[in-house]
């Protein structure tokens, strides 16, 4: 199959474009992911905040247990009302959100509250890329794309912590936060 062969994908017509779109979608979340990942505990063990490593724990549980029922309850009710491009917009934006407002909460509500996004926006957003690589990609370009993704976003995951954790040691949380979510939001505007 080569690489000019139209297709029918919601990310172009031509098998580069949208190739390229996927890998540059799912790159640019594992940034925003990282950086909550390596950064939200280090933040909130901070002032304002100053939370406790157990009560740190006892909110990502927390997430985790909603981010679990969205994804088995919620997921596949979304995509099938509004399809599989728009829910991977939707999860995007409520990750991005999250990034965008998380190093400006000050009170222990607003932290939930953005910890509630990011816990709904990625299991409605994370199944997307498979399911847009077989929607997009031939059967016979499946291996090869889905080895580029993977490499693409491995570099992603090395290189967005050491860089925003520069951001986040000099800028600040606020800084490092934005930083990803805007990483974020391009990614939904490409979608």
């Amino acid at each position: 199959v080569p690489w000019s062969t139209p297709v029918s994908c919601p990310l172009g017509t031509r098998l580069v474009a949208a190739v390229a779109s996927i890998c540059a979608i799912s790159s640019l979340y594992h940034v925003g992911q990282v950086v909550y990942d390596a950064f939200f505990a280090v933040y909130v063990a901070r002032p304002p905040f100053n939370l406790a490593t157990s009560q740190i724990g006892g909110l990502l549980s927390c997430s985790a247990c909603l981010s679990f029922f969205v994804s088995t309850m919620v997921f596949h009710r979304t995509q099938r009302r509004i399809g599989i491009t728009a829910t991977s917009v939707l999860g995007l934006c409520l990750i991005g959100t999250c990034l965008a407002s998380v190093g400006h909460a000050s009170t222990l509500p607003a932290l939930v509250a953005c910890m509630s996004c990011y816990a709904v926006g990625v299991p409605l957003f994370t199944p997307t890329i498979p399911i847009l690589l077989l929607q997009c990609v031939p059967a016979k370009r499946r291996g090869a794309v889905m080895g580029l993704d993977s490499f693409v976003n491995s570099v992603s995951r090395v290189l967005a912590p050491l860089l925003l954790g520069v951001v986040f040691e000099t800028g600040g949380a606020v800084a490092a936060f934005t930083s990803a979510s805007l990483a974020v939001f391009v990614a939904a505007a490409i979608t």
